[in-house]
């Protein structure tokens, strides 16, 4: 009996030291399950309290910026542009656009018109056409937004810029202006100086990313003017809208020149037969030009800088023959928009322009459209159209204006870097695009 006895208290020892171990591993199970439990509610909710932070902030980032749709209009002396476009405004300065819904241009010649009336005052035919010219850009531009953006999609502002032909209209610019501004409720159009001429070129261009303004020169060649702006390395712009260490060489020779090549004939073409003309018209523009500020000129346009240039003529025209048949037809100009970063743009050579110029420069009227035709650059169809078959005979001028630029014995132009720039580009991201007494100031009038 008493061994049964010890041999059942073992046993009872046995099972007691068993639950002994299972409950302390009950115990340990319990306790991690409690404290990963309370950590995982300590992580989430610190990931929680990171995560609305993160978001605040970006709520507080995406506060100080509001998007604001501008419509503008570019009123050059040889064609006019409208661009409608979502644009972010940052209250840092920060201006840029998100999306170009709109950007089209439209030929109406008020710097020919001037030439041809021989006189000061624009004719009631061209201030006409401007106005249905804008009209139908407005309409067109205005369609598409609704298209791309919705119905509820309006245009918050509108303003406008005035170039050279509105300079030398001086017997009516206003009446012009006032029948201009019509096209649009609350449209505010402001008349350039030569020198606001130049900002509105180069501003776009020097914001992108890769440029660097010491080492570049913008040529903005339109109509009726043309300006060529470098920078030294003290560069900036004001809170005024004004730039500081820049100097722009400024002429009153666009590509209306063409008409002061014609003389006594219906044209200029062959152009070889004014091609002296023509090279003293120019030299003798820029020399005088230089001669106001020579040393100045020595220091800002030194050799080595790369020519960005925008225009109808250097970004739409000459790139457009130079993807021509035979010459480099995988030749890209960029929009503005479209541009990341400078280093994608690609130049064209003094070279490429000589070689075009050459193949034109013997040619009538006539010879010039079928020779564009042939190469692809215009259509059968685009002969049937006036403003395009003129645009298509100024081929010669406006290779022969661009040549003798680069030929120049002072400016030395190697190479030229094409962008579609213009004055609406510059209307999207102009820091005074509200203020309306900015628009209201002509600084011709106050010199």
């Amino acid at each position: 009996m008493e061994t049964v006895f010890y041999l059942i208290n073992i046993f009872n020892l046995f099972l007691l030291a068993n639950l002994i171990i299972i409950i302390r591993k009950f115990y340990m199970i319990l306790r991690s399950v409690l404290l990963g439990s309370i950590f995982s509610v300590i992580l989430v909710s610190c990931n929680n309290k990171a995560s609305n932070n993160a978001s605040n902030q970006k709520d507080e980032v995406a506060s100080d910026c509001k998007n604001e749709i501008r419509g503008g209009f570019d009123i050059g002396s040889g064609s006019t542009k409208l661009q409608i476009a979502s644009v972010k405004v940052c209250k840092n300065g920060d201006i840029t656009i998100e999306k170009s819904y709109f950007k089209k241009n439209a030929n109406v010649q008020y710097a020919q018109d001037l030439k041809d009336s021989k006189s000061t005052k624009l004719s009631d035919e061209i201030i006409k056409k401007g106005v249905e010219a804008m009209t139908k850009l407005k309409e067109d531009g205005l369609a598409k937004l609704a298209k791309e953006c919705g119905a509820s999609c309006s245009v918050t502002s509108w303003r406008g810029i005035m170039t050279a032909a509105f300079r030398d209209a001086t017997t009516n610019w206003r009446d012009a202006k006032k029948e201009l501004s019509k096209v649009s409720d609350g449209l505010v159009i402001k008349r350039l100086d030569q020198d606001e001429e130049a900002l509105y070129g180069f501003y776009p261009v020097i914001k992108l990313k890769g440029i660097e303004p010491q080492n570049s020169v913008i040529w903005d060649m339109g109509g009726g003017s043309t300006q060529i702006t470098a920078f030294d390395k003290d560069f900036k712009m004001s809170d005024d809208f004004v730039p500081t260490g820049s100097y722009s060489i400024k002429t009153s020779i666009g590509s209306s020149y063409s008409k002061d090549l014609k003389g006594s004939d219906s044209t200029f073409n062959p152009i070889i037969t004014h091609e002296t003309q023509a090279s003293n018209i120019v030299n003798d523009a820029i020399e005088a030009e230089i001669k106001k500020d020579e040393l100045k000129f020595k220091d800002f346009f030194l050799n080595g800088k790369k020519y960005y240039v925008i225009g109808g003529i250097l970004s739409r025209a000459i790139p457009a023959i130079a993807k021509g048949d035979g010459y480099s037809p995988d030749f890209k100009v960029f929009n503005y928009d479209q541009i990341q970063n400078a280093s994608i743009i690609k130049p064209l050579s003094l070279t490429n322009i000589d070689t075009y110029f050459n193949d034109v420069k013997n040619l009538d009227d006539n010879k010039i459209a079928k020779f564009l035709v042939d190469k692809k650059i215009y259509s059968s169809e685009d002969v049937k159209d006036k403003d395009t078959l003129d645009r298509m005979i100024a081929t010669s001028s406006n290779l022969l204006l661009t040549k003798l630029y680069m030929e120049n014995k002072n400016l030395k132009i190697e190479n030229i870097y094409p962008i579609v720039i213009d004055g609406s580009d510059t209307l999207m991201i102009s820091p005074k695009f509200e203020d309306v007494k900015y628009w209201n100031y002509d600084n011709i009038e106050k010199k």
